[in-house]
């Protein structure tokens, strides 16, 4: 880590939040994109909500509307069901309806 830089976490609300920002507003993605990776993400299910997001903006320029995200989602559970736990699962859906 370079100096003056610290390791920062955020509050669950506040990660909350910052998805749904990242989630709907391309500049913030953009900003974001090359310094943040899955793995970044200690929840699976915005590990699992940010992989949708960086594979469809490898294909195309924008983000995808919320229709297309819980699309994706919906595809990757029905391709293997335990790609994240029941618990991830649920989390994940609360997020997509708030």
């Amino acid at each position: 880590m370079e100096k003056g830089q610290s390791k920062l976490r955020l509050s669950a609300s506040h990660l909350r939040l910052f998805m749904a920002i990242v989630l709907r507003n391309d500049v913030v993605f953009e900003h974001f994109r090359d310094k943040l990776t899955v793995l970044h993400f200690k929840d699976e299910s915005y590990q699992l909500l940010y992989r949708v997001l960086l594979d469809h903006s490898d294909k195309h320029t924008n983000l995808p509307a919320l229709s297309l995200v819980e699309a994706s989602i919906t595809e990757m559970f029905e391709d293997d069901p335990e790609i994240i736990s029941e618990f991830g699962r649920e989390d994940l859906e609360d997020f997509l309806a708030y």
